[in-house]
């Protein structure tokens, strides 16, 4: 962005160049949106592997566990999270989520 004799001026690029390094003569920013699903991804693995632990009872407890995953339906008492971690569920079987 600049300014001069014209006024204001803004210097536009494509996400797809924001993202790439760098070297590459990007951005390189960091892309929210699959870092965001990797983190919930991380935290499907972890509810299928990990076998105790005060916060996996406290999800068992509220949703059922990582098997209610699987249901299509999201339940009105769902918080945004479990409802994020059931799209990334449906990304990871194949489904869009």
């Amino acid at each position: 962005m600049g300014w001069g004799n014209e006024g204001r001026k803004v210097a536009w690029i494509s996400w797809k160049k924001a993202y790439e390094p760098r070297e590459a003569d990007g951005l390189e920013i960091l892309n929210l949106r699959f870092f965001n699903a990797a983190l919930l991804g991380k935290w499907i693995w972890r509810l299928e592997t990990k076998k105790d632990g005060l916060w996996k009872e406290i999800l068992e407890s509220k949703y059922g566990g990582w098997r209610n995953l699987q249901e299509q339906r999201s339940n009105a008492k769902d918080y945004s999270w479990w409802r994020d971690l059931k799209g990334v569920w449906g990304w990871r079987n194949g489904g869009m989520g």
